[in-house]
Formats: structure tokens, C-alpha cells, sequence
């Protein structure tokens, strides 16, 4: 992972954003952060870093007419959680459309996470 995707502004989300895997529509965990480079996703299992994995991610209300958004990740990292009943799984997203990327940059701004 080259510095300039990690030095990428990580933004915390107000509330989680469900992430599916595509072919099974299997729920896989909630998104807590992310970036046009990747996220975190909090998980109930643990998940078994993997060449290639395709992510639907689904929307709480539309976004350019769009519900769900997809895209083509890697899972790079999986550990325990703090609270140990989850884990914290590391994605780095390996395709994402044009309009996905601005579609995830558009979900950054709406709903980041700001604390008083």
C-alpha cells in the first residue's frame, strides 16, 4: 500500500453503513470508517484475508439515485475488536466506478462523524 493512500483523511461515520459480499448477499459487518482507498468494518466473525472480494455496500437513503453502491476489495488485516465479541477488518477497495468513488467522497461529507 503505497504512503499517499494511507495519508488519505479517514472519516468516522455518524452511523454504520452495512457491507454485504455480493455473491452471497451475506451480511459481512458495519462500516465505521472510510475512504475512496478503502475501510474499516466491524464484524461479528472474523474474516480470512482474501485476494478478492465484491462489496455491496448499502445506502441509508439514495445517493445519485443509487441504493447500493459496489466495488472490488481486499481484505488485508482482520483482529480483535476491544470489545471482543467483534473484529476489525481492514478492506483496501481494488476497483471502485468513477461514480462510486465520488459517491463514497459525497457519504464522507454527509455523514462524518463530528464531536463537540
Amino acid at each position: 500500500m503505497s504512503q499517499n493512500r494511507r495519508s488519505r483523511k479517514r472519516v468516522n461515520l455518524s452511523f454504520y453503513l452495512i457491507a454485504k459480499d455480493a455473491a452471497t448477499s451475506e451480511a459481512l459487518g458495519n462500516i465505521v470508517d472510510i475512504t475512496p482507498a478503502g475501510f474499516l468494518l466491524l464484524s461479528a466473525k472474523e474474516l480470512v484475508p482474501q485476494a478478492n472480494i465484491s462489496v455491496n455496500i448499502d445506502l441509508p437513503e439514495p445517493v445519485d439515485d443509487c441504493q447500493l453502491i459496489n466495488c472490488i476489495c481486499e481484505i488485508k488485516r482482520c483482529r480483535k475488536s476491544a470489545n471482543p465479541d467483534f473484529y476489525e477488518v481492514g478492506f483496501d477497495i481494488t476497483y471502485a466506478s468513477s461514480q462510486t468513488k465520488l459517491i463514497i467522497e459525497h457519504i464522507q461529507q454527509k455523514w462524518e462523524l463530528r464531536l463537540a
